[in-house]
């Protein structure tokens, strides 16, 4: 049987076969789909920890693009204390907890939404993700500036299990001490410049790294340093 010489057709056949395939997916002015908005609830999670903002949809499947949170990266760190691996760059898809998720809350203006993760893959510094409950470019149009987070509890896979996942957004506010017991002040915030974490305590900008940081203290008890009152 001979193949078809597309290129044959005409034009206008062709044109018209594009149309009508565009429209059956996204519409057309005069006979739009009908606008699919995802639904929330008022009931928010106890312990919601925001991970990333969906910025924008990807294709016609319902995918979303999502960019991890400064604040939501893990801290590297070997310690005693409890420390998750990933830090040493720019906020990013290193040392983000979203590719371990298995299910996400979503927070809007509308309220809270708990979903599936169906497939997670990094898109240079974003997230790829598809979600159970966006089906089509309609739904991941809807979920445009929606915070994407999760809850501290075993959704979240670790390479190291046994150990609770510590995030810049936790070290913000706690008390820091010297080894010889000084008080340095409080986290203000942290710092990065894509190869060294900063701890800006004061006038105090302490590297975060294991030369200087003995524990990650918790919320009862202080982060203790090697750092001196006098040193900047």
């Amino acid at each position: 049987m001979p193949l078809r010489n597309i290129s044959a057709q005409p034009r206008s056949r062709i044109a018209d076969t594009f149309r009508s395939r565009r429209a059956s997916l996204l519409g057309s002015p005069e006979n739009p789909p009908p606008r699919a908005v995802v639904a929330f609830e008022d009931s928010p999670p106890s312990g919601f920890t925001g991970l990333a903002l969906i910025t924008a949809a990807i294709g016609l499947k319902g995918q979303v693009r999502a960019r991890p949170l400064a604040e939501a990266k893990r801290v590297q760190l070997h310690l005693s204390s409890p420390v998750a691996s990933g830090a040493g760059a720019l906020p990013g898809v290193s040392g983000s907890l979203i590719p371990g998720l298995k299910q996400v809350w979503l927070r809007s203006a509308a309220g809270w939404r708990l979903t599936k993760v169906l497939s997670c893959s990094p898109r240079g510094s974003d997230f790829c993700l598809t979600l159970s409950c966006s089906r089509n470019r309609q739904d991941a149009e809807s979920l445009v500036g929606v915070r994407l987070g999760t809850t501290r509890n075993s959704n979240v896979t670790l390479q190291e299990p046994d150990q609770t996942p510590v995030l810049w957004s936790d070290l913000v506010g706690r008390e820091v001490r010297s080894a010889t017991g000084d008080l340095l002040g409080h986290v203000d915030r942290l710092e990065t410049n894509g190869q060294q974490d900063w701890l800006v305590v004061g006038q105090h900008y302490i590297p975060l790294v294991e030369k200087h940081v003995v524990s990650l203290g918790s919320d009862s008890t202080p982060m203790v340093v090697h750092w001196e009152k006098d040193w900047t």
